[in-house]
């Protein structure tokens, strides 16, 4: 019988809770308040960018940070084309 004891300086890095956040904030973001969520996930990924890059590599999730930016720029343009065909729909 082993027992596996976890040291404070882990091998395996924490992952990011901003970078999560963002990753979130994106996804829901096509479902809920379009341009704030999408605005939260833009600048949550880059504040998770900046804090994983600081920690020398103690903390992980710079995909997930990443993933929030781009998912927060995509529902952003697709508000704006939604928007746009709206206001063509209307006008005709």
């Amino acid at each position: 019988m082993s027992q596996q004891w976890s040291s404070p300086h882990s091998a395996v890095p924490e992952s990011s809770g901003t970078a999560t956040g963002s990753l979130i904030a994106g996804i829901l973001s096509f479902i809920v308040c379009p341009i704030v969520l999408s605005i939260v996930a833009i600048i949550l990924g880059n504040q998770a960018k900046e804090e994983i890059r600081a920690s020398g590599g103690r903390i992980a999730g710079e995909g997930s940070a990443q993933a929030g930016i781009v998912l927060g720029w995509i529902s952003i343009v697709v508000f704006a084309i939604t928007l746009l065909l709206a206001a063509v729909i209307i006008a005709t």
